[in-house]
This record gives structure tokens, sequence and C-alpha cells, in this order.
């Protein structure tokens, strides 16, 4: 019998910190964006299981983590893009990112690859004319 894996127990939430970075490795995330109060800031973080190399957006709203008493929430996620341009993305942003503008970005981002490469394509064809 195939053993699942913990993250997809993990089911939107964790009670403790040090647990939730026992099964996730950041891959990316979004410059921290100041709150109200003192040291209150915000910012999106793209997660990857460390087992079985899910993703998930996590969305945290505060500086500092409690060991046991922080509910940490985050949600399942597909990318639709590759780990570099998912990290491309999220550098360019501020604060909490929503998951559709990530998606957006990210079709943005493959349809300018496109035109680069047929743009790069014709200019190695002409070169090879002369």
């Amino acid at each position: 019998m195939k053993e699942e894996c913990h993250c997809s127990s993990f089911d939107r939430k964790c009670n403790c910190f040090s647990e939730f970075l026992k099964i996730f490795d950041i891959i990316a995330s979004s410059k921290l964006k100041s709150g109200e109060k003192y040291g209150e800031v915000a910012y999106t973080a793209i997660l990857k299981c460390k087992k079985c190399n899910s993703y998930y957006l996590w969305d945290s709203y505060s500086q500092i983590y409690s060991e046991k008493e922080d509910l940490i929430l985050a949600r399942k996620y597909i990318p639709k893009t590759d780990e570099k341009d998912l990290q491309l993305i999220l550098r360019g942003m501020e604060g909490v990112v929503d998951e559709n503008k990530i998606d957006e970005l990210s079709q943005l981002s493959e349809k300018l690859r496109q035109i680069e490469l047929k743009r790069n394509f014709q200019i190695y064809i002409n070169e090879n004319k002369n």
C-alpha cells in the first residue's frame, strides 16, 4: 500500500509553526508589506512539500509566530509555470498576492517566452541565409 504524504493531511491548517517548516520548503515569496501595527507585516509565499513536491500558497500576516499558538493557513496550489518564473513573479510583488494574479502573470510570462523563442528562431534563420 502506498504511503500517503503528510502534506495531504495538512487540510489548510497547522497549529505548530516548527511542524509546518518540517513539511515545506519556501521556494518563493513576495516582498514584505508593513501593516498599521508595529511589527505587523504581510506577504505571500509559495511552499513545496519536501516529500511529494506538492505546492501550497501561504499568506502570512504576522512577523512573529508563536511555537504552539498560531494557526498557520495555507492552500494547495497548482502552478502554471516553473519555480524560476514563480520566484521572478513574486519578487516583483509586495504584500499578500492573489492566486489569480500569480496565474495571470505566469501566463503572460509564458506568452513572452514564446514570442522571444520565435524571434530568436527567425534571427537564426536569417543569419544562415547569408
